[in-house]
């Protein structure tokens, strides 16, 4: 299992770079954050591996509805990503469908 996070992630052609920081927006709570308008994510440095792939697909999930026009809700994103986050774990024996 890859332990890092990449650098970056490519949503329609567009190049968004992926950054860990202590603290985001100076708010403790949050875990993650996208900026549209600088093309970057920012993902809470504490925390663990797991999570921090988890959060960066969430934040995937938004460029995703962002890039293709598609107005989302945070519920939306939410459980898509959730979803799409299950699909790169193992399952009895199986490989995962994607392999971050």
């Amino acid at each position: 299992m890859n332990n890092s996070l990449p650098e970056f992630l490519v949503v329609n052609g567009i190049e968004y770079q992926i950054a860990t920081i202590e603290e985001i927006d100076n708010d403790p709570l949050i875990n993650g954050t996208i900026y549209y308008d600088k093309q970057l994510i920012h993902i809470k440095s504490s925390l663990a591996t797991q999570r921090k792939k988890q959060v960066l697909v969430h934040e995937f999930m938004h460029a995703l509805f962002y890039e293709a026009g598609i107005e989302e809700t945070e519920e939306v994103v939410d459980i898509l990503s959730r979803v799409l986050y299950s699909a790169t774990k193992k399952s009895n024996e199986t490989r995962p469908m994607l392999n971050l």
